[in-house]
């Protein structure tokens, strides 16, 4: 490499990543999907999805994550597939956010979410969820798209 274009080079590598827009994220099928997670019970449940809600980071993980998350890394073309933000959350602060995922998101998908950020303490601290969502089929009558029931 020319000496020359160094600059450039070192100019583009601390360019920020752009962020992931939500058609970089698989797309998932509509229909009625059931969540569950061995370490986070406020996970389990449905979620009646429809063409408007197919982008599962907005929906599973973190719910304005366009506009509160800036992405840092991605690895899009890989299994399992992985995402690195800095968001900002309104009850913690600055949170770095990894997402590890996989499947089909025709049928199944799974993720597991680690979120760290400063406690209340001032000591660091994260929040971890493992989850596992199985399509069932059509939603029923009395679910509208977005709808999300929780499990026992």
């Amino acid at each position: 490499m020319s000496l020359k274009f160094l600059p450039l080079v070192a100019l583009l590598a601390s360019w920020p990543h752009a962020a992931v827009a939500a058609d970089d994220f698989p797309k998932r099928r509509s229909g009625l999907w059931v969540f569950n997670s061995p370490d986070n019970r406020l996970v389990k449940g449905n979620l009646c999805v429809d063409d408007t809600h197919t982008n599962f980071i907005e929906t599973d993980i973190w719910s304005n994550f366009a506009q509160e998350c800036v992405t840092f890394n991605s690895v899009g073309n890989l299994r399992p597939r992985e995402i690195k933000a800095h968001c900002h959350s309104s009850m913690t602060g600055k949170v770095k956010l990894s997402v590890t995922y996989d499947g089909d998101f025709e049928s199944s998908y799974h993720f597991v979410s680690v979120s760290s950020f400063e406690g209340a303490d001032g000591k660091a601290d994260q929040l971890i969820s493992t989850v596992e969502a199985v399509f069932q089929g059509q939603c029923p009558g009395n679910m509208k798209p977005g709808t999300r029931t929780l499990g026992r």
